[in-house]
């Protein structure tokens, strides 16, 4: 189907929830996208899992939340391809801390990404199973027309140049790769989608867990993109959430509340009444149907109740620093000063059901919070039992033998699942190294068919890679991340003394200044 010029701009474009602050914050970033055409379709080859290159549209939404990798022009008001095909649901899930399950998979021909679910971005390089493919085919398809034809007849065999990928990264692990030609563009867009990522994620926190989660599935869920939840969009919201209710009691409490709602008409008692909630609403339903499935009263309400009093709304400084921090949670280097500056941010935060506290300066209180604060802070990384501080380098303590360190680990690291039939892939290291680990293993052991060492689960029947893929990858890796370095290479070596020979050149050549030599002369420990 051939679309014509694009007249108008389709609601897809544009979230329909409300998004104040963080759209505020997200919106203030535009100027510095510097490819206009990312925001009307730009073309790129987008890397199929079968490893084909398939022509698409890459378009950035007008309020930065949402990547759409398309066949054609999003936002077309004409494409009734537009309004059929999208189904709804992300592809990917698991974004938000309250989300939980597989992934839902989607059936249509347009695939959103929301700036909420991008890990990181990379590029230049082959660091994902679906590149891998896709070279391979590209490689085999040239080999066979070389096979076919000889030399005498030309035909331009595509070849996948690493150097103009993009790969971006979901909170699955997933991927979604795609080619773009011309360099300055290419890093344009990686900019952009760094950009937006790291402004969201610098403010995102001024917005409450049930927020952002809602913000997130609303768009999925709000089929006809009108802002309002109707009743069947409602039901579809409840399991994207991964709230369990019957359909016949979610019916009864969303159908009461839309019963007791004026009409917006004006105020005027007998106009329309609407069929849909509002963002706000949804919310206040959402927490009655959680309300009644925890028998009135949620675990934190519980806890609240015991140590401030049942009769109680707000709870001040003093009494969380003594009563919580210090006798229940034993933390006994906290300060006031530390619950003064918690405070303020709590009460900084949009939280539905809440209230914003303002001190006499005008700004956040920092003297109290109430219930709903409370419920956030419970909930948030501030109150994780792991200690932040436990995570913090101290340069000063770098001066023993390696031996006396816990290193961070993987086994098997190019396993993508089980160490019997899974695949191996250069995935597999990109995502230890982006998790944090230190020591990658490469089970190394001859190939005379590949004619070089090459990286397996020995006496199995788990796929196979090239030592020189993965150690390119990690090289690919490191100079788009120095902070990631040092890294050691656990090298479980099964090769004839040739193959070492190869596998030592493919160090050297390719790592250079970058691979660490033990001195020959020093008698001292690692």
């Amino acid at each position: 189907m051939t679309l014509g010029k694009i007249k108008s701009k389709s609601s897809r474009l544009k979230t329909t929830t409300p998004t104040a602050p963080i759209g505020h914050v997200l919106s203030s970033f535009k100027p510095q996208i510097t490819l206009p055409t990312l925001f009307t379709g730009y073309d790129i080859q987008k890397v199929s899992s079968k490893g084909t290159l398939v022509p698409r549209l890459l378009t950035l939404s007008e309020d930065l939340f949402t990547l759409f990798v398309s066949h054609h022009k999003v936002g077309n008001a004409e494409s009734v391809t537009d309004r059929v095909r999208y189904k709804g649901f992300k592809a990917y899930a698991k974004v938000v801390e309250t989300v939980t399950g597989a992934p839902v998979q989607a059936n249509h021909d347009i695939r959103v990404i929301d700036v909420a679910d991008i890990l990181f971005v990379q590029s230049g390089f082959i660091g994902s199973r679906k590149l891998e493919v896709a070279a391979y085919n590209c490689s085999k398809d040239a080999a066979e027309h070389h096979h076919e034809h000889g030399t005498k007849k030309k035909k331009k065999i595509s070849k996948l140049d690493p150097t103009k990928v993009i790969s971006i990264f979901h909170n699955n692990g997933k991927t979604m790769d795609f080619l773009v030609e011309s360099e300055e563009d290419r890093m344009a867009i990686v900019d952009a989608i760094r950009i937006i990522r790291e402004a969201y994620h610098g403010i995102k926190m001024t917005a409450g867990r049930e927020e952002r989660l809602l913000r997130y599935a609303w768009y999925d869920t709000d089929y006809d993109k009108s802002g309002l939840m109707e009743q069947s969009e409602f039901l579809q919201l409840l399991g994207r959430i991964n709230i369990y209710v019957k359909q016949e009691r979610a019916i009864r409490i969303f159908k009461t509340f839309l019963a007791s709602k004026l009409p917006r008409n004006g105020g005027r008692i007998g106009g329309p009444r609407e069929t849909g909630i509002t963002f706000e609403e949804c919310l206040h339903v959402l927490r009655k149907i959680n309300h009644e499935l925890n028998d009135g009263k949620e675990c934190a309400d519980v806890l609240f109740d015991h140590l401030f009093g049942e009769e109680k709304w707000i709870v001040t400084a003093d009494e969380f620093l003594t009563k919580f921090l210090r006798n229940k949670q034993h933390e006994k280097n906290s300060t006031i000063d530390d619950v003064h500056k918690r405070f303020g941010e709590l009460n900084s935060m949009v939280l539905s059901g809440g209230t914003q506290r303002v001190g006499e300066d005008g700004k956040a209180d920092r003297t109290a919070i109430d219930r709903t604060a409370w419920r956030e802070h419970l909930m948030s990384r501030q109150n994780d039992v792991f200690d932040p501080e436990k995570q913090r380098l101290d340069k000063s303590s770098l001066n023993r033998p390696l031996t006396e360190y816990w290193i961070n680990s993987s086994h098997n690291t190019y396993l993508t699942g089980d160490q019997v039939k899974s695949l191996s892939s250069v995935e597999m290291y990109v995502l230890a190294m982006h998790r944090g680990c230190k020591c990658l293993e490469l089970d190394c052991w001859d190939d005379d068919d590949e004619g070089e060492p090459i990286v397996k689960h020995g006496w199995t029947i788990t796929s196979k890679i090239t030592f020189q893929s993965i150690i390119t990858c990690v090289k690919g890796y490191v100079d788009a991340h120095p902070d990631t370095l040092p890294i050691i290479l656990s090298l479980e070596n099964h090769c004839t003394h040739h193959f070492q020979e190869i596998m030592a050149d493919t160090l050297n050549d390719t790592l250079g200044d970058q691979l660490y030599k033990f001195p020959k002369s020093s008698g001292g420990p690692l």
